[in-house]
């Protein structure tokens, strides 16, 4: 971009603006622009400049940022000058908090996001639910591919198009696209138009309903590990920790946002720093004056961790560092894993050692005999239980709760039960008006979304299941309605004058109580939009 492709490029984008018709043009969409360390003689030039040392690999990357930035504001202005009414958008393949400085030049957000291209079915979720909280309007964007764009000639099966694009608008979007490749002859695929026209007819009874009613309502927020990548590293873009929080929270139905550190924290009733958020003494002063107003806060393993000093202030522990086993075991109890057996469970990641100064021990860590390893060996995997406590696994400082293994990447990598099953215990001690309950499977997902005014609420209802059918990719291919289904969306004192069938136009009959409006599906179809009224 520093190159003469530049120039060209203006003058090019200049010209489609003038042949087409300003008025004409709903908007420009700009492809691919993320950061490269590139290190041509151009970039050399304008990273000289800058003092920037172009031998270093993260500096490129750094200049590659103020670059895209700078680009991005000329172009922006350039469009606007001829009409502030042209839409505008730059996709990088994704939205993060590396994005946010740009967003003035943004008109919209979309969220590009193909579950079986290499995105995969964890990334949308986690992506909207901190690009609805940048103040700009989004819409998700999937394909109508079985794998990536260019698959000429292959088509989404129909389930996993409608989920794909139904759950951009459970997730706050406002809008949706589905992307294809024409033909060189230009001819359309009949069969693939057919696909998306089924997901549209649906889309076009509930989109007004999801365009007025689209703010989420949610008790929970998780801070991203995101903000704290650096592009070109090796750690990836979106952490297992943020896809093992994500996939727990979604399964225990709760409503939840996911945020950066510079966010307002003072809506939510929870926050969670999963696994790997580093130490900063401002984000934990921010947390302290959250407790203080009645929030509660939860960190795992090596978040918010001062690595300089033993004494850990915030969560009222001693941190000793690395735990002296590869895999130790914790043991539930009857307050916490009320409802699991009362024995050790191996935890398959290495936790941390700590100590108690100040906090509360909530649930205990059992040792086992030894490492597996030189001349203490045994079986395959690791040694079993000594049956003897250890340090402690959970503790509890004020309204400040503490993991001691990274429960949320051992929840990605292996997905134990029992850690959700106690996470689902502190969860119920700190959230105290949970947004959303239902009896069904841990498959079914329930979001809840108001309008500004909070006249209305959305619930979207979603179970579709992905497969892993495929050497390469997760896909869906089946519906599987429920049986005997209530779900139950927390109101308190709002009078409920009617629940409205959105998609079937009908209304439904309900019950209110201690708060809660009631709805009860003999059967549920994989796929509901109801209106709440008040």
């Amino acid at each position: 971009m520093n190159s003469p492709y530049r120039a060209f490029f203006k003058e090019h984008l200049l010209d489609i603006i003038e042949v087409v018709g300003k008025e004409k043009v709903d908007g420009i969409f700009m492809d691919i622009l993320f950061a490269v360390d590139c290190d041509c003689q151009y970039c050399q030039i304008e990273m000289e400049k800058l003092a920037i040392d172009h031998t270093i690999k993260n500096e490129r990357l750094n200049y590659s940022k103020i670059m895209l930035h700078d680009f991005k504001e000329e172009i922006s202005e350039m469009i606007w000058s001829i009409s502030s009414e042209i839409n505008v958008f730059y996709n990088g393949s994704h939205i993060g908090p590396n994005d946010k400085n740009s967003l003035p030049f943004y008109s919209h957000l979309e969220l590009e996001s193909l579950p079986s291209g290499g995105w995969g079915y964890d990334h949308f979720p986690i992506t909207a639910r901190y690009a609805r909280n940048l103040g700009k309007e989004f819409l998700g964007m999937t394909g109508k591919f079985h794998t990536y764009w260019g698959d000429f000639h292959s088509l989404k099966n129909k389930a996993a198009m409608e989920f794909e694009v139904f759950n951009m608008f459970a997730r706050g979007a406002q809008g949706c696209s589905i992307g294809d490749q024409l033909h060189p002859d230009g001819a359309l695929s009949k069969a693939a138009y057919d696909s998306i026209g089924h997901v549209f007819e649906t889309v076009e009874k509930m989109e007004e309903d999801c365009q007025y009613a689209f703010i989420p309502m949610t008790e929970i927020a998780v801070l991203t590990p995101e903000e704290f990548w650096i592009p070109g590293s090796d750690a990836p873009r979106t952490s297992p920790a943020i896809i093992g929080i994500t996939r727990m929270l979604q399964e225990l139905n709760y409503q939840f946002d996911i945020i950066d550190s510079a966010m307002n924290f003072e809506k939510y009733q929870a926050i969670i720093l999963p696994d790997v958020i580093p130490f900063s003494e401002t984000i934990a002063d921010k947390l302290t004056t959250f407790t203080k107003q009645g929030g509660k806060v939860i960190g795992t393993f090596e978040s918010l961790i001062n690595p300089t000093t033993t004494k850990q202030a915030f969560y009222g522990i001693d941190y000793l560092g690395e735990g002296t086993y590869e895999r130790d075991f914790i043991l539930p109890n009857e307050q916490y894993g009320k409802d699991l057996p009362k024995e050790e469970f191996v935890s398959y990641i290495r936790g941390t050692e700590i100590a108690l100064n100040g906090a509360e021990k909530l649930v205990d860590r059992i040792k086992p005999y030894f490492n597996r390893e030189g001349e203490t060996f045994i079986s395959h995997q690791h040694a079993p239980s000594k049956r003897e406590i250890g340090a402690p696994e959970l503790t509890k400082f004020g309204d400040v709760y503490y993991f001691a293994h990274p429960i949320f990447t051992l929840y990605r990598k292996n997905a134990p039960q029992f850690i959700k099953e106690i996470f689902s215990d502190i969860l119920a001690e700190c959230v105290t008006h949970k947004q959303l309950n239902h009896n069904g499977p841990s498959s079914l997902q329930i979001t809840a979304n108001t309008s500004k005014d909070q006249d209305v609420i959305v619930l979207h209802g979603l179970h579709y299941l992905t497969e892993k059918k495929s050497e390469e990719i997760y896909t869906i291919e089946n519906h599987y309605p429920l049986l005997d289904i209530s779900m139950k969306c927390f109101v308190g004192n709002k009078k409920v004058t009617q629940v409205v069938d959105v998609l079937n136009q009908k209304e439904l009959v309900f019950e209110v109580s201690e708060g809660y409006v009631t709805i009860h599906q003999e059967v549920l179809v994989p796929h509901v939009v109801y209106k709440i009224v008040f």
